[in-house]
């Protein structure tokens, strides 16, 4: 099996799905509130 970084450097197409969205939660994002922005302000 490729390593991650293979995987990325393949040219393919990657399809992941890791629940970023409730580990943002977890660590604080409000519900509604936008995920590009906190991850902006929260890096």
């Amino acid at each position: 099996m490729a390593t991650f970084l293979e995987s990325l450097h393949s040219g393919r197409v990657l399809l992941m799905d890791g629940a970023m969205g409730t580990e943002l939660q977890r660590a604080g994002l409000a519900e509604g509130e936008c995920y590009e922005l906190w991850n902006l302000t929260h890096p």
